[in-house]
């Protein structure tokens, strides 16, 4: 049994890449290189001590045209850890 662990962490960096999920209907995948992984509140940072490189993470695809979202941008949101899958927080984006 899997046990759900409440967690956020505020992600900060560049967007590499933006393409469609390949298993989540509706939902982008937003390839980013992290500047930093930061707590959130009371929540647990499942990525503290994450080695640097790529993430993944999931996003609706109405976000990231709300946003319009591209490749170059730079970018802060808060995102949750799921089995196997890192989720954007929808109303916690920031981008310059």
């Amino acid at each position: 049994m899997i046990s759900i662990i409440p967690n956020r962490t505020l992600v900060t960096g560049n967007i590499q890449a933006l393409w469609p999920s390949e298993d989540k209907a509706d939902f982008c995948v937003l390839e980013l290189i992290p500047s930093s992984l930061d707590a959130v509140d009371s929540f647990v940072n499942l990525l503290d001590g994450q080695e640097p490189g790529l993430l993944h993470i999931q996003i609706a695809r109405q976000v990231q045209e709300q946003y319009h979202l591209q490749a170059g941008m730079k970018i802060a949101c808060q995102v949750r850890k799921a089995p196997g899958k890192l989720f954007v927080i929808p109303d916690s984006i920031e981008v310059e």
